[in-house]
């Protein structure tokens, strides 16, 4: 959650001074724009096929420990601004992952039971996440990517691609 490590980097580096979240957010994000090369080095075309197939299943929400307003951007770069029903990001809900505040909150906004959710995630904290709030997890374990704890999910895939809608909707 992007104010969790706020709070932490404003402890551990004084020197940062008073300024708030958002205001670091926004320089945080100039050294992100530097290694970005634009939308289709960043952008998982798999993925974003799987989150249009299930939005026309239900309702898609993007819960995300990063600033709504970058969440609301990658949505719209992504092409899934209107396949999205509802964003959640940083200070929109109790707490951050592993925590399932998040998840739940979206389940309540949505008004869904959380039983009848289905979470995707790629890391160990937002598995633990998806689970504790009683939820389907779908876990993407990336070949390239650092080694996570994936105790609990329902499905562990390499890619979306691999997962047919009724497999993870029924």
């Amino acid at each position: 959650n992007w104010l969790d490590i706020d709070r932490y980097l404003h402890d551990a580096y004084p020197v940062i001074g008073n300024s708030a979240p958002a205001e670091d957010a926004v320089q945080v994000r100039k050294f992100y724009n530097l290694y970005a090369t634009g939308i289709d080095s960043m952008m998982i075309k798999s993925s974003v096929d799987f989150f249009i197939r299930a939005s026309a299943v239900a309702p898609c929400a993007i819960v995300s420990g990063s600033m709504h307003s970058y969440l609301e951007e990658a949505v719209e770069l992504c092409g899934i601004k209107e396949k999205t029903t509802l964003i959640l990001g940083a200070g929109e809900y109790e707490a951050g992952k592993p925590s399932p505040s998040g998840y739940l909150r979206a389940a309540e906004i949505l008004g869904v039971d959380p039983a009848k959710c289905v979470v995707i995630e790629d890391s160990t904290v937002g598995v633990r996440s998806g689970v504790g709030a009683g939820m389907k997890v779908v876990a993407i374990e990336r070949p390239c990517s650092v080694k996570q704890d994936f105790t609990g999910a329902t499905l562990i895939v390499s890619d979306l691609s691999e997962i047919s809608l009724p497999e993870v909707f029924e």
